[in-house]
């Protein structure tokens, strides 16, 4: 059954032109409305935007009685309209409402004012998987060992993971591009100059803040990594129950000694075989069917 569904992200611009984007949620909200619109259903896009209505079923603007609100979340504090103000006034229309959690640090502290909440956190009844929206008809980039430099590159805001990045960023000097007060670093990529970059070293490391970790939570990044043929290590705190990847991988390390340890096993044979790989991890995701699916059964559990 075609509905009409809002998305709106509180106080930030949703940007469809990747030269501009410097931040991951665009590209979640953008490919989260492009696949419902792929269903048939309309999609209107209510915050401020750079959408240009040049895809099907995917509009600017607000819908008069939607059936779906999704809130993504974010920062409530730039003005007097509050969250609170936002569901009411979609529930007004008739809509339920859901919080889209990609983000933990910016998740609210009212979360039970939502119909739900579809999550990355791989432990919750409404996980999602949203962390796979990062795949969604994205291309595949398959530059091989011998056309990388053979160093490593980390990519990502510092966050609340100063400690992990001390470990695995700083200590070993590991290439950085990102944002960082203790490290003083600034020099983000926008989304196309981020594909140059991981096509081009030999791998990268995927991690997160102890909060996320305790709570389950998983991110995008894990996926973009993959999607850019870069061998991608996972701190062991990281995703510790083995949703994304098996607790006793090759891949997961627990400090950066393991990390140069394994780094002198690559070959260009091993390099190939773990490539290969994480390409395996992907292919059912990249149609977004399955995201769909589970996004479906969530809003109408």
């Amino acid at each position: 059954m075609m509905m009409d569904v809002e998305i709106y992200k509180p106080y930030k611009k949703i940007l469809f032109d990747d030269e501009l984007d410097t931040n991951s949620w665009s590209r979640e909200i953008v490919n989260f409305a492009k696949i419902l619109a792929s269903h048939q259903h309309n999609v209107f896009i209510t915050s401020d935007t750079d959408y240009q209505n040049n895809i099907s079923n995917i509009y600017k603007g607000q819908c008069s009685h939607p059936q779906y609100v999704f809130i993504s979340n974010g920062l409530w504090d730039k003005d007097s309209r509050t969250e609170f103000d936002v569901v009411s006034e979609a529930r007004k229309k008739g809509a339920q409402v859901f919080l889209l959690e990609t983000d933990l640090l910016l998740s609210p502290l009212h979360k039970e004012q939502y119909d739900g909440v579809l999550t990355q956190n791989t432990q919750s009844p409404l996980y999602s998987h949203l962390e796979k929206l990062i795949l969604y008809q994205h291309p595949i980039y398959t530059d091989s060992f011998h056309d990388r430099i053979k160093e490593g590159v980390f990519v990502g805001y510092e966050r609340d993971r100063t400690s992990q990045i001390s470990e695995y960023i700083v200590r070993p000097n590991m290439n950085w591009f990102g944002k960082s007060e203790t490290f003083n670093i600034n020099n983000k990529a926008t989304k196309s100059q981020l594909t140059d970059v991981l096509r081009k070293y030999l791998y990268t490391i995927t991690i997160s803040g102890q909060n996320q970790n305790e709570h389950n939570f998983v991110s995008q990044r894990y996926y973009e990594n993959i999607l850019h043929g870069i061998i991608n290590f996972v701190d062991s705190q990281y995703d510790k129950s083995g949703q994304l990847l098996s607790i006793n991988h090759f891949r997961r390390v627990k400090n950066y000694i393991e990390l140069r340890h394994k780094l002198n096993m690559i070959d260009d044979k091993l390099f190939n075989e773990l490539q290969q790989e994480q390409f395996d991890e992907i292919h059912k995701y990249t149609d977004g069917q399955f995201l769909y699916n589970i996004i479906m059964e969530n809003i109408t559990k």
